[in-house]
């Protein structure tokens, strides 16, 4: 979805400008960090800033969660609930890339502010179970 501001079926609203799912309006701004940093040398000081603000937004946001550390995987281990979507089914880190703000909670409800919060449509599933999703 491109940036076109708030839309109703996100909640709660995203601010003018940044993406419908994106509550805070964080993900442009870190774009924009990115894109800012890209343009100096590896070593130059304004992009070492740009990567540290970058990181900073990041564990303010928790973009990323961390559940499993040094775990015994040279890929990592995934790690999902039954309302997580648009997690990738074996890892693709290396072919694809890894973009953690591609998934998403099943109708924006999050488990943190929503305990006991399950998916309405899947079932749960693990590796011992089988994995059925797509």
């Amino acid at each position: 979805m491109g940036p076109t501001g708030p839309d109703p079926a996100y909640l709660p609203l995203a601010p003018e400008g940044t993406y419908p799912a994106d509550s805070t309006g964080m993900m442009i701004k870190m774009n924009a960090i990115i894109a800012g940093g890209k343009g100096y040398p590896g070593m130059h000081p304004k992009r070492i800033e740009a990567g540290k603000q970058y990181y900073r937004h990041d564990a303010e946001e928790k973009y990323n969660i961390g559940i499993i550390g040094f775990a015994p995987s040279f890929r990592g281990i995934q790690f999902k609930r039954n309302n997580f979507r648009n997690v990738q089914k074996h890892h693709a880190w290396d072919a694809i890339g890894y973009y953690s703000e591609l998934f998403y909670f099943e109708d924006g409800m999050d488990n943190l502010h929503n305990p006991g919060n399950k998916s309405k449509r899947y079932s749960s599933e693990s590796f011992l179970t089988g994995l059925n999703y797509n």
